[in-house]
């Protein structure tokens, strides 16, 4: 009887040794107000989804470090000082798609800390009104490997 119960033991040992991390995904949909991101590792805008805002930025992505944003739709910022279509201000990784529309403001896309590593590729389209369709600022880095069109003034 206690060998036995010793390979029970073993067992559940190794099968939460073995088991796989969690990653946690949203799908954000449709707004006229702007969304904020922060609990998950993982966001989706799917296409034919338009995330706007007259306030400022159109998405915010607050999450865990680090973050996979994927885009297919569109995302649109107001016309107010220092807007983005997405800022990230987590370290992370983004990939508009060949339909992704983002259109800020001041900034397409602005990368506002995590480091290094904040990665983007783009086969879509990522534009801003009067400043970088893409930015870094604080500490952020990164790399842009660019298949579609960046606009900016």
């Amino acid at each position: 009887m206690p060998a036995a119960f010793a390979r029970r033991q073993i067992c559940i040992v190794i099968l939460t040794t073995f088991a796989p991390a969690a990653s946690a995904l949203t799908v954000i949909g449709a707004s006229t107000s702007g969304q904020q991101v922060s609990n998950d590792t993982e966001y989706v805008v799917n296409a034919g989804t338009t995330v706007s805002s007259d306030t400022g930025d159109a998405v915010i992505v607050n999450g865990v470090a680090p973050v996979a944003f994927s885009n297919s739709g569109s995302l649109l910022s107001a016309q107010a000082s220092q807007a983005a279509a997405l800022r990230f201000n987590v370290a992370g990784e983004l990939h508009n798609a060949a339909g992704g529309r983002m259109f800020g403001q001041t900034f397409g896309v602005m990368m506002n800390g995590g480091g290094a590593g904040n990665n983007i590729v783009n086969f879509g389209d990522i534009s801003a009104r009067i400043s970088h369709a893409i930015y870094y600022g604080g500490d952020s880095a990164g790399t842009v490997d660019n298949f579609g069109s960046l606009n900016g003034d």
